[in-house]
């Protein structure tokens, strides 16, 4: 029930977005049209047959009167200040926000927050403003140029707005979040692919460039990690990749993290205990909990260190849930490693730690 009722959501959320963005291009159009309509007609005769209208005098339309330039040269200076002011720091601000926060720079934000066809007509129509105004102050369109300056100048604090806004953690989490369910959803659906290995798409999810980029010494940085991570896990649209999703971040933990001192395992530890506490508290099914378990372990397996086989036996313990079928599934995949991978045998299975032999012995 929740699902449909998110599903639904998310569609009303887009037709909105679709309708606001049809209302803007609209609005825009239509004031264009009028300016350059009164432009025909000329500026001074509108100007003297609004003089004549008792509603055209009053405060507010004096003090926008008074702030329009009597020259279109001035118009002009204003225009390319503005313009030449936003295309500047926009390739400013894209330029340095390669790792603006936790591995998403801007440029993907905006990207995945518009989408590249929304994102090609906004800047197409903004660098088209500097030969529109050209134009129109070449005819002598007076109230036209003013339009393409109000433009231009709703472009600056179009700007800024952007930045502050996504440049908060919780945007931050809800775009990757939406971006990474969006794309399993769109490989479940028929004729839905994936192109290279599945380990190279799941490498191109926006989460994993955050694993990549994150603070493991950062207590909110990861704590955004585990919750971003359970939310995405847990969508049942998830489930069927999920448990090779697990496995390929673990893997992107433990190497970026580490596991050498005692303290890296002991964060490492710590953060793999609560995304698995989190995933227990939402997702019921055996089947779907047993999957997780075993590809949270097995990267430990592939390790093949002391320090791994360490990490191995510690997390195996902790965890606690199922542990006779996930001893089973770990031999199982050794087992597979030796036959068809590297011919190895691999030394977790002959530890000092006895703990795991004695579980088989029931």
């Amino acid at each position: 029930m929740g699902t449909k009722d998110a599903g639904y959501k998310s569609q009303l959320s887009k037709k909105s977005i679709y309708l606001t963005e049809f209302a803007v291009y609209l609005v825009v159009f239509a004031v264009s049209a009028l300016c350059i309509s009164f432009d025909l007609l000329g500026y001074e005769s509108v100007r003297q047959w609004l003089e004549e209208k008792s509603w055209w005098d009053t405060s507010m339309v004096r003090i926008i009167r008074a702030s329009v330039p009597d020259s279109v040269d001035r118009i002009l200076e204003a225009f390319y200040a503005n313009w030449g002011a936003t295309v500047a720091i926009t390739i400013f601000v894209m330029g340095i926000s390669e790792a603006y926060r936790l591995g998403i720079n801007l440029k993907v934000i905006a990207k995945e927050r518009w989408g590249e066809r929304r994102e090609a007509v906004v800047m197409g129509a903004y660098l088209l403003l500097f030969p529109a105004i050209f134009i129109c102050s070449s005819a002598g369109f007076k109230i036209s140029c003013l339009w393409c300056l109000v433009l231009a100048f709703f472009g600056l604090l179009t700007m800024p707005w952007f930045i502050q806004k996504y440049s908060r953690k919780q945007e931050i989490h809800r775009l990757v979040k939406e971006s990474t369910l969006r794309q399993l959803k769109a490989h479940g659906q028929p004729g839905g692919q994936v192109e290279g290995s599945f380990r190279q798409w799941i490498d191109s999810f926006l989460v994993t460039d955050m694993l990549e980029h994150a603070d493991y010494a950062n207590a909110n940085d990861v704590s955004m990690l585990i919750q971003l991570m359970t939310d995405i896990l847990t969508d049942k649209c998830a489930w069927n990749m999920g448990k090779l999703m697990l496995y390929t971040w673990v893997k992107r933990i433990v190497c970026k993290q580490g596991i050498q001192t005692e303290e890296e395992k002991e964060r490492t530890l710590d953060l793999l205990r609560k995304l698995w506490e989190q995933i227990t508290d939402r997702v019921s099914e055996p089947d779907v909990r047993q999957a997780y378990l075993v590809h949270m372990l097995l990267p430990f397996v592939d390790a093949r260190s002391e320090a791994a086989t360490e990490m191995l036996t510690r997390l195996w313990v902790q965890l606690n849930e199922n542990r006779r079928s996930n001893l089973v599934y770990l031999l199982l995949y050794t087992e597979y490693r030796y036959w068809f991978v590297d011919g190895t045998i691999h030394n977790w299975i002959s530890q000092t730690d006895y703990n795991m032999q004695l579980e088989l012995n029931w």
